[in-house]
């Protein structure tokens, strides 16, 4: 890590010494055209974290000089922004982007174009702008990586893509989360919205598509529009300081299912503490690819599993259970979660029946979920759901009701929410090492 991390610093300095070079040419960007016009735009969006395991910055700061003056930048997060333009036929000219920033950016061409960046362009603080010209020429593609340390939007966007004055075909968008998954959480899910113009400035929300909640897409064909881009998330402490509590909904309701991942944990049904999550519901949209070829009943391998989910809706709540983890615990069960993201949940929590122990409100509770593929509907008849993980919730329901008593009804609330289940076949695992994944007559 320590030779990455060096090999970084070390491109960012020629990076500075480049852009000096390029700036102290003087060359003025000519007037941008307000008739540019692009086949795609593509962005890859990756987040990294410059943290270890235990959540202690590996850099806590480094200090880069631009043009005679020293800044000190914390680059716990950084943003890397891979981006691309494919122009239009006939399409070329010079484009102007504004880039709002409130820590530290840098631009790095990849292929060769002109590009002018105004003064200073490293460093903005208090909601400044960057502006950096581009040169279009026809049939060249214009790519670049924007390097972004801490430079998170105040309460608007941490990404976005103003077209305004450009014409955009299609729009692909790519964003991944999976390096600082482990070190960091979310504490709001990532969101991307388009603002189009001759809607009269309204947002529409543009869906994500995943199939494992590590990386997600969209691919939007906008007819020609212009308008803007906005990707918002916002990130948490992954192994935060206190008391940490991980809300399960579907097998981790079940001791003995939680006991095979975290050894040192009880096996016994009282462990669990009796909750509900307030603005979501349960569901099964959360995929993983039948990699180990469990089979129907007839013996047929669909592609595709289904495993229990939590979707946002205000109105919904759902039922589960709490369960008190460590640091090194919550590791464990973020390799087991695989297909999911963790998500903070801290004020959506309501323990029910008035269960014994006491939780604390400086406590931290966290649950895992997924954001299902657009085609959901298209592929649904390709898509089983394994008998052995359903009895499962069955018998830990079963479990929860027998001994809460309090008029909340696990059993009843789980059979309403097997309906959706309907159409899909039941798969049955394909070797032993499979079967034990959901068996509770094991330990």
């Amino acid at each position: 890590m320590e030779t990455i991390i060096a090999a970084i610093i070390g491109a960012l300095t020629s990076l500075g010494t480049v852009f000096l070079g390029h700036y102290l040419k003087k060359r003025k960007p000519k007037k941008k055209s307000e008739d540019l016009c692009f086949d795609r735009v593509s962005l890859i969006i990756t987040i990294t974290r410059w943290c270890s395991k235990t959540s202690q910055p590996l850099v806590k700061d480094k200090r880069i000089s631009y043009l005679g003056k020293e800044y000190s930048v914390n680059i716990k997060d950084e943003s890397i922004i891979y981006t691309e333009w494919i122009p239009a036929q006939n399409c070329s000219g010079n484009m102007k982007r504004t880039h709002a920033t409130s820590g530290l950016i840098i631009f790095e061409p990849i292929s060769q174009y002109l590009v002018d960046i105004d003064e200073l362009a490293y460093h903005r603080s208090g909601g400044k702008h960057i502006n950096t010209w581009f040169t279009v020429e026809s049939k060249k593609h214009i790519s670049y990586i924007t390097r972004r340390f801490n430079g998170f939007q105040h309460g608007q966007e941490d990404f976005s893509l103003p077209f305004k004055d450009l014409e955009i075909h299609n729009l692909c968008l790519n964003i991944n989360f999976e390096p600082i998954l482990g070190t960091a959480a979310f504490k709001k899910m990532p969101k991307a919205a388009m603002v189009l113009n001759g809607e009269s400035g309204r947002e529409t929300e543009v869906r994500l598509d995943s199939w494992y909640g590590k990386s997600w897409k969209i691919l939007e064909n906008l007819s020609n529009k212009r308008g803007h881009l906005y990707v918002r998330w916002e990130l948490t402490d992954g192994f935060p300081e206190g008391d940490i509590y991980i809300f399960g909904y579907g097998s981790l309701i079940h001791p003995k299912s939680v006991s095979k991942t975290l050894p040192k944990f009880e096996p016994d049904n009282r462990s669990i503490i009796p909750a509900r999550l307030k603005g979501f519901r349960r569901c099964w949209t959360a995929f993983s690819k039948n990699r180990r070829r469990s089979t129907t009943e007839k013996g047929v391998t669909l592609p595709y599993i289904a495993y229990m989910n939590l979707e946002v809706d205000r109105k919904s709540s759902s039922l589960g259970g709490l369960v008190k983890v460590s640091s090194e615990e919550l590791t464990l069960l973020d390799t087991r979660e695989w297909i999911y993201v963790r998500l903070d949940v801290s004020n959506g929590i309501e323990i029910i029946c008035d269960h014994s122990e006491e939780i604390s409100k400086k406590a931290t509770i966290f649950t895992f979920i997924s954001i299902p593929p657009k085609e959901f509907e298209d592929i649904k008849k390709s898509i089983g759901v394994r008998k052995d993980y359903i009895d499962l919730i069955k018998t830990a329901s079963s479990d929860i009701d027998r001994y809460l008593k309090c008029g909340i009804f696990y059993v009843e609330d789980f059979e309403k929410i097997l309906e959706q289940t309907r159409g899909m076949e039941y798969l049955y695992p394909a070797d032993e090492e499979d079967r034990d994944r959901y068996q509770i007559n094991q330990k």
